[in-house]
């Protein structure tokens, strides 16, 4: 329906919903080229970095479908991207913050809660893998954070400005 409306661009905010591109792409081929692929556009601006390794903060469903290796996978292949991944303590306090962006209900706990897991992350950059987790970033002062950020969406926005320019 957008692409019939006469859209150029679409940016799929969830960064899960990725991992069905293929089957989108089979039953619209005319959507490929339309779609800014965020997680694409993310594991470039890590590329450019110039790290080796990233800490991916993101919901269990983009963890396991494992979409982010895969695109590293198929981007690099001059070395790879060494991915690390919350645990399953840090799971529990990911879906709190979640939740608490998604009820308009953030409190100094959770945003203390994302400061301590972004700054004890150990990777220099952060990808912050689940669309509520920028939303929360945002009320956090940046001297509190003491790492290089990577917020998918932003990663989409980039790209279509760099595309219109």
């Amino acid at each position: 329906n957008l692409i019939n409306s006469g859209a150029t661009k679409i940016v799929l905010a969830c960064n899960t919903s990725h991992y069905f591109l293929p089957y989108i792409y089979r039953l619209v081929p005319e959507a490929k080229g339309k779609i800014v692929n965020i997680i694409e556009e993310t594991c470039n601006e890590v590329l450019r970095s110039g790290k080796d390794s990233v800490m991916l903060i993101a919901s269990e469903g983009t963890i396991e479908c494992g979409i982010f290796e895969e695109y590293f996978n198929k981007l690099n292949h001059s070395k790879a991207i060494n991915v690390f991944y919350p645990t399953g303590e840090d799971f529990a306090l990911q879906r709190e913050i979640i939740e608490a962006v998604k009820q308009n209900y953030l409190s100094d706990i959770e945003i203390n809660k994302l400061v301590d897991l972004i700054n004890n992350a150990p990777s220099e950059n952060v990808i912050l893998g689940c669309t509520e987790f920028p939303i929360a970033y945002k009320k956090i002062p940046k001297d509190r954070i003491h790492k290089h950020i990577v917020d998918p969406l932003q990663c989409a926005i980039d790209k279509i400005v760099m595309d219109i320019v």
